[in-house]
């Protein structure tokens, strides 16, 4: 995986991991962005598998 998903999102240096509150309130707001995307695009491709595996089993 790699850097944590934090670090990952908003592109910190490792020295200022965990430290959201000194993030301008615009990054914030865009990682917040992108984890609701990602939960979002999740959900759809395990309803799409979901749906695949029924199709194969009909």
């Amino acid at each position: 995986m790699g850097r944590p998903r934090r670090q990952r999102l908003a592109g910190l240096h490792p020295e200022e991991a965990g430290h959201t509150g000194m993030l301008p309130p615009a990054l914030n707001r865009v990682a917040a962005t992108m984890l609701r995307y990602q939960s979002a695009f999740q959900a759809a491709r395990a309803e799409a598998r979901a749906a695949i595996t029924d199709a194969k089993t009909a």
